[in-house]
């Protein structure tokens, strides 16, 4: 029998699909994730693809789950909002497995918060936090995840201050030879973004920042402070700089 929660699931899904889209055209940072295949191509030509996993941490839509599987043969997800990990399976993207959970230090179990407590998408939900919209969630570190370990590993983390936990769930990944991250750091909401490139520069990984489409060494000094309520959508447009990439000094 039709009856209005029939189309609730398909309209969600079309929703988020269109606000996919709307994203992809309106977010500065989408130079650098649609043309990370070329960049890999030109800053590690001698990557081994075939090998490689990519890792698309707090994924959303899948904005760099999709710019992954343009380039790599294997994408995990990872995505602890259940609306968004649906849609993400939904996409049906060649070699992708969506897991829903949050990345952290240590396996357990938490609890997704968010200020805004309308939408469905609440992309600034974060681990703890004491916001209107609540989804508990398992945490899980990236070396429980990715077992056997990956001869080649690309990872994408953005998860709204606690990417410093992500890395240290890393554990023995971070030995890799063929290693990069890309990372968005910022001042608030990360407490300690110079422990971030401490223990990075610690495993052998120099920084780079992606500024005006092009590539600079960086330190923490680079770490932007965003402005009170965000940066308007037409500065972030002219130069998205929280995107911060990682690597072997060897590859540099």
């Amino acid at each position: 029998m039709f009856s209005p929660g029939t189309l609730r699931a398909p309209l969600r899904h079309i929703g988020l699909a269109a606000w996919s889209s709307a994203y992809r055209l309106a977010e500065a940072e989408l130079g650098f994730a649609f043309g990370l295949p070329s960049y890999l191509a030109r800053a590690a030509p001698n990557w081994p693809i075939a090998q490689t996993i990519a890792v698309d941490v707090g994924a959303s839509v899948g904005v760099y789950t999709r710019a992954f599987s343009r380039w790599c043969p294997r994408m995990i997800a990872l995505e602890p909002n259940a609306d968004l990990a649906n849609h993400l399976r939904k996409l049906a993207l060649p070699g992708l497995s969506v897991v829903q959970a949050a990345a952290g230090a240590n396996a357990g179990n938490g609890t997704m918060s968010d200020d805004a407590t309308g939408g469905w998408r609440h992309p600034t939900a974060k681990l703890g936090g004491q916001g209107g919209w609540q989804q508990s969630c398992r945490i899980l570190p990236l070396s429980d995840i990715l077992t056997p370990t990956p001869s080649a590993l690309v990872v994408k983390i953005d998860v709204e201050g606690d990417e410093l936990a992500v890395v240290r769930g890393m554990g023995e990944l971070l030995r890799l030879p063929y290693l990069l991250l890309i990372i968005e750091v910022e001042r608030r909401p990360m407490a300690d973004p110079e422990a971030l490139f401490d223990l990075l520069a610690a495993k052998g990984l120099g920084a780079w920042q992606l500024s005006y489409g092009r590539l600079h060494r960086a330190t923490p000094r680079d770490v932007p402070t965003p402005p009170p309520g965000g940066a308007p959508r037409l500065a972030r447009l002219h130069g998205y700089r929280n995107n911060f990439i990682f690597r072997r000094e060897h590859q540099a």
